[in-house]
């Protein structure tokens, strides 16, 4: 593992456990921490790769402080490496060694969040984020204050589709990142707006966003924070049709996240080609572009973005008139959001599978998912443009009665309801 040293392995875990246990406990703790030094000492520039190791060391030898700030590393690592459930276990061990109302443990508390949301236990993450902001408040650690808002404006974006909160949020975690003049928490805030800002359709605004972060991330030399920010701003110049541009930015984000192993980042900009190529009709490119974000999505245990990709994929399907392949993305992406509990991406797909009812001669049903879906304050911007189309498309189809009845139907029903039916294939 390290040039110019020599690695020993016992042959097997049995006579390692029993040789193990013949060294005296106050002894281990001593071998457990000079273990640790040596790996800090010789580790150089690859010490995070080693965090999770040199941490479990330190823990074994008493040394939870030390512990804790190694654990935290190395829980950013994995998170950042896409390796969700190993950073959410790192971040568990750090806050079994905290005390109960200290500043590391709120700030503990909103890291652990993160990895959750991205698994899709939203309700674990709001919990982790509440007690942190609560803790932070108390102990008056703004910048936490800050982190945590800004965590919780971003579940009530994509748990529930409740923009003005996620906006009231996000504000006050801007307005604490600028008072504490603080650059990062600022660049974080601002790009976690631009995201609400698209979802809305205010696409300006959220180039405008993303542009600023982009900024700011360059001026602290992030690179991981600058692939975010271009990903934000293909996304928003993709939706003013300046489709040339957009695949520039994704481009450079890709290299940018394979060049730095951030796989939930390359899974995402992968994602995000394919919508380009989709807008562009080019649907054949954009169903492999999706095909090889999902597979890293699955690899990664992201829930929330294996549902969307599958939806993405149910998309491009449909506009390619291969309903029969599209109508089984849309209903397995509706079980996972149905599992997770997240608004806009069971939307969306209802809006989807829409379309391909419609195309697939099954109007009646098509009315009643756009009924729901398009009076529902939770639909993102994209999703509501596509429902749209399809129900143009039912208007040369049916006479106004007809679809202004199916629409009724649907919107007098709960969207668990017309979940339920669409994942039964009945009307």
């Amino acid at each position: 593992a390290f040039a110019g040293t020599d690695e020993y392995l016992f042959k097997h875990a049995l006579l390692r456990d029993v040789a193990y246990e013949t060294v005296l406990l106050k002894l281990r703790r001593r071998y457990h921490a000079l273990v640790a030094r040596w790996l800090e000492a010789h580790a150089g520039e690859r010490i995070g790769e080693y965090a999770g190791l040199i941490a479990g060391h330190l823990e074994r030898a008493g040394q939870a402080e030390q512990a804790v700030v190694y654990l935290r590393q190395a829980a950013e690592n994995a998170r950042h490496a896409g390796a969700l459930r190993e950073a959410w276990g790192f971040s568990q061990r750090a806050l079994a060694l905290l005390p109960k109302e200290s500043q590391g443990r709120a700030e503990l508390l909103v890291q652990a969040s993160k990895a959750l949301s991205l698994l899709g236990d939203y309700e674990t993450a709001r919990q982790q984020l509440e007690a942190g902001l609560a803790l932070a408040e108390k102990i008056g650690d703004l910048g936490t204050c800050a982190d945590a808002l800004e965590g919780l404006g971003g579940i009530a974006c994509d748990q529930k589709g409740d923009w003005s909160e996620a906006r009231a949020r996000l504000e006050r975690s801007l307005a604490l990142a600028r008072q504490l003049a603080d650059q990062a928490r600022t660049a974080s805030a601002l790009w976690n707006l631009g995201w609400v800002d698209l979802r809305q359709g205010h696409y300006p605004q959220a180039r405008a966003c993303f542009s600023e972060s982009q900024g700011l991330y360059q001026e602290m030399g992030s690179r991981f924070g600058v692939l975010l920010a271009l990903i934000g701003l293909g996304g928003a110049v993709l939706y003013m049709e300046e489709y040339a541009e957009a695949q520039a930015l994704y481009q450079q984000s890709l290299a940018l996240a394979r060049q730095s192993g951030a796989r939930q980042s390359e899974a995402a900009t992968l994602n995000c080609l394919g919508e380009t190529a989709r807008l562009r009709q080019d649907y054949e490119t954009a169903q492999q572009y999706y095909r090889d974000a999902l597979d890293i999505f699955r690899e990664i245990d992201n829930k929330v973005n294996v549902a969307t990709t599958l939806a993405n994929l149910g998309h491009a399907a449909s506009a390619a008139g291969d309903h029969a392949t599209a109508i089984p993305h849309y209903r397995e992406a509706l079980r996972i959001t149905t599992d997770i509990g997240s608004l806009p991406t069971a939307l969306d797909c209802l809006v989807g599978l829409a379309g391909a009812l419609a195309r697939g001669g099954q109007p009646g049903r098509a009315l009643t998912c756009l009924g729901m879906a398009l009076n529902h304050a939770a639909t993102q911007n994209d999703s509501r443009a596509l429902g749209e189309q399809s129900l143009a498309e039912l208007r040369t189809q049916l006479s106004p009665e007809e679809v202004e009845a199916g629409l009724e139907r649907g919107k007098a029903l709960q969207l668990e309801a017309v979940v339920a039916k669409a994942l039964a294939g009945t009307e």
